[in-house]
């Protein structure tokens, strides 16, 4: 089982690696957009940050403590979508990370029951 601490590091660890792609994210959104997608993410890791170090509670604190950080923003022309598919992750115990898919309760080749996360 993780504890808050594993869950805490991983999640900074995840947004490290998006913020040092910001670069990256605002070219590629520059070809099709506003070219804001880098300084929205960055914005975003930075207050998941913020909130895992202030959190005090429980790992689902920590975790609806993030959500508020991320849905309080100001900025973005997704930031409703951004807010509905955050809490839906955090609701079926998913990563809040894009792009890491759900393996909660997936049946496996084998027909057993897959009660993992992915983090």
């Amino acid at each position: 089982m993780i504890t808050k601490e594993e869950l805490a590091r991983r999640l900074k660890n995840a947004c490290e690696t998006v913020c040092s792609a910001e670069a990256e994210l605002t070219e590629i959104d520059a070809k099709f957009d506003d070219a804001d997608h880098g300084f929205t993410m960055v914005k975003i890791c930075n207050a998941i940050e913020k909130a895992i170090e202030e959190s005090e509670g429980t790992i689902q604190e920590m975790l609806d403590d993030a959500a508020m950080a991320v849905m309080s923003l100001n900025g973005g022309t997704g930031r409703k979508y951004r807010k509905d598919v955050l809490l839906r992750r955090i609701r079926k115990g998913c990563s809040i990370l894009p792009g890491t898919g759900c393996n909660r309760r997936r049946k496996k080749a084998s027909g057993k029951q897959s009660t993992g996360y992915v983090l």
